[in-house]
Formats: C-alpha cells, structure tokens, sequence
C-alpha cells in the first residue's frame, strides 16, 4: 500500500472497486482467527461494513453510542486514526475518546483515503479503581449511566501489547489484500470501460460510413444526388418556377455527365424525373388532364 493521502474518497468508493460480500467474509475470517471485532468505516468515521452475524460493538460501545454526542465521539476517533494510519502507511494503535484500546489499517484506492479497518475495543491492562475514575471522566458530557459502564468494562478482554500489535499487523495484511483485490477489480473495469466505449465509436464511425455509401450508391444509379431530386419537388410544390428550372438544369447536367454516350440511360432518367415532377405539380394544384396533354408532346 502507498504511502500518503492525496485526497479523500465518498464512502461509496470502496463499494465500487469491492463487493460487500466479500468485505464482508474477509472481517469475517478475520474474526474467527483472532477472536476480535473489526469492521470497516469510511473516510468520516462511519460504519461501512460489518461481518454477518457479528455484532459491530460490544455492551461498553452500545451504551457510549445511544447519545448523538457519543456516535459524534466515536466516528470523530475512528476518522482521525483512519487519516493517521493513511498518513504513514502503516496501522495506527490509540486509545478512543471513552478510554479503550483500538487500532485502524489504512484502505488506500488510487493514493486516496477511501476508509480504515478498525478493531479492538479491548484494554491493555488490568482494570483499577483508577480506571473507573478516569472512564467517568472521559465520558462526562454523554449522559450515561456510569455503574452500567464501569460493569460493562469489567467483562472487556485484556490483551498484551505484544497482542495487540501483532493483531494489528495481521489487520494491515488484510486491508492490503483488500486494496490489491480492489485495484486490479478496478482496472478490469476501466479497460471493460474502454472496450465498450472504443467499440462505440467503431459502431458510430460504420453508421457514418455505411450512410455516405449509400449516398454514393444512390447518386451512381440516379446519375444525381437524391437532395437535388428533393429539392426541385419542394419547389414545383410551391410553383417557384425560376427556382425549380435552375434546380432541373443542375440536375439533367449531372445526369448528362455521369452517363455521358449513353442515350438510352440519359432518356431512362429523364422520364424518371418527368413523373417526379408530374407527381408534384398535381400535388402542387396542376390539372391531371393539362399535365397528361403536356407529356404526351415530349414523351
């Protein structure tokens, strides 16, 4: 895992490059072998993946969050270790803000802060009327039942520091499979992406090719281009008699040169255009009978 934290990712960041059920499985495994609670927060602090079937706080955390200032509390804690752990790349061993024993490994995607793994919630000592003193002034302000606390924190495991760092550790391994899994999930979706994104343009591109080839076909069996043919109709609609006359001049010249010694193809295409315009001049308000009488002097 890189070392650094450029930037900060929305906690939908490590949704998208890793399945939640596998997240899921891996906290899972995890603690199974070690016995201990872990879970994933994102870059504020917030719960983002628990195991299945796990509880995600144990008695002592429960009471602390049932006030809005202890959840406040709790994700502040867990966000600061997060940043601290990403800071130096490696995990980050604290004690909380209501005196437990905790330690956060850095999830890192692109060098960006994405979320911590985070376990513990345990102690590194025995337990001593000191300590009792020092939780209720740790937790002053919360509005918590104290003697439940104190009760709560006598059934907490107490782990060695030799434990608790190599929990840790193996903590750091995991979030690093985590990443790498993540990372190579991601490329495979950029590179898809790509693909699809390149055989888009390949579609577009033979769309605009397939439609000028068939411009090209049409104005090699015409002998002129089919919006020329448009156009003079559009205007012995309208009766734009010096309009549809330059139109047809430009038209019986293209013909005339594209099928150049060739009478027979030069006649096929000009009774083509004498129904074309025949059509839109009864379209246009012509008398049928009038227009009958006209073809009939030049066919």
């Amino acid at each position: 895992m890189q070392k650094g934290m450029l930037g900060q990712m929305g906690a939908s960041g490590l949704a998208e490059i890793v399945e939640i059920n596998v997240l899921q499985q891996i906290l899972l495994s995890f603690s199974k072998a070690t016995g201990l609670r872990a879970s994933i927060v994102d870059a504020q602090g917030e719960l983002l993946v628990m195991p299945k079937g796990k509880e995600a706080y144990c008695d002592f955390c429960r009471l602390v969050r049932q006030s809005s200032k202890g959840i406040f509390k709790c994700r502040r804690s867990y966000a600061r270790s997060g940043i601290e752990a990403s800071k130096y790349g490696k995990p980050y061993i604290f004690r909380c803000h209501a005196g437990l024993i905790v330690w956060a490994a850095p999830l890192l995607i692109d060098e960006k802060y994405a979320g911590a793994i985070v376990c513990g919630q345990v102690l590194m000592w025995e337990p001593e009327d000191f300590f009792w003193e020092e939780i209720e002034d740790m937790t002053r302000g919360l509005d918590l039942d104290v003697r439940q606390l104190i009760e709560y924190a006598k059934n907490l495991e107490v782990l060695s520091a030799e434990r608790v760092q190599a929990a840790a550790d193996l903590l750091f391994v995991v979030a690093n499979y985590v990443m790498k899994t993540g990372v190579i999930t991601l490329q495979q979706r950029r590179a898809i992406s790509e693909q699809q994104a390149q055989l888009g343009e390949e579609i577009q591109a033979r769309k605009v090719l397939e439609e000028a080839l068939k411009r090209i076909d049409t104005l090699s069996a015409r002998g002129y281009s089919l919006q020329k043919e448009e156009d003079l109709v559009c205007r012995v609609r309208k009766g734009d008699k010096n309009g549809a006359f330059r139109v047809l001049n430009e038209i019986l010249s293209e013909i005339l040169q594209h099928f150049s010694g060739n009478t027979n193809e030069v006649k096929a295409r000009i009774l083509e255009l004498l129904v074309i315009i025949s059509r839109a001049a009864v379209e246009g308000g012509a008398m049928v009978k009038t227009l009958l009488s006209l073809n009939s002097q030049y066919v």
